[in-house]
């Protein structure tokens, strides 16, 4: 079922019976690497995805999910793989798959930029990888992509983003 209010909203008779995800790409962004223009190109040409074999997770839906917390739960309760596959697929496609590609995309699954400012870059990527590496426990192919840019320009417009969304105590020297 389409999520309402969707972009790119997929009606009813292109939806198929579910399928054994075979294939996931996951683009974790970084931060300021043009994720979010990347997404919205994904959610608006979800049709055509969907046509061509591939199934977007828009990223409304990956954080109604709440990827981040999840994992969080299932590394908490020392959750089995098997577990932990189940739990996330359900979490980000709660009908089943209609395709047996699916494509992620959300550059705060190796962190949020306070975290990138404060800890240094992304401390806890590889746990985040590790974890989305449980989506291939059944054979399925698993491809991560990561965007990145130089220091020089990361760092300032990633302080920018994160004043923006909410005050950053004692300034840049704060951070």
């Amino acid at each position: 079922m389409a999520d309402p209010g969707a972009e790119g909203e997929i009606d009813a008779s292109q939806e198929r019976a579910p399928v054994r995800v075979a294939s996931w790409r996951i683009h974790l962004g970084a931060h300021k690497t043009a994720t979010t223009h990347l997404q919205g190109a994904l959610a608006a040409r979800r049709k055509d995805l969907l046509r061509a074999g591939v199934e977007y997770v828009p990223l409304h839906r990956m954080r109604k999910a709440q990827v981040q917390s999840l994992r969080k739960r299932l590394d908490g309760e020392g959750a089995g793989r098997p577990a932990r596959r189940a739990a996330l697929i359900e979490a980000l496609l709660p009908n089943g798959p209609r395709r047996a590609a699916v494509a992620l995309s959300d550059e705060n699954l190796i962190g949020i930029p306070m975290t990138l400012l404060r800890r240094g870059l992304y401390p806890k990527a590889g746990r985040a990888v590790r974890f989305l590496s449980s989506l291939a426990d059944d054979g399925a192919e698993l491809r991560l992509f990561l965007a990145t840019r130089s220091l020089d320009t990361l760092l300032p417009s990633t302080y920018a983003e994160a004043a923006r969304r909410r005050h950053v105590d004692g300034g840049f020297d704060g951070v």
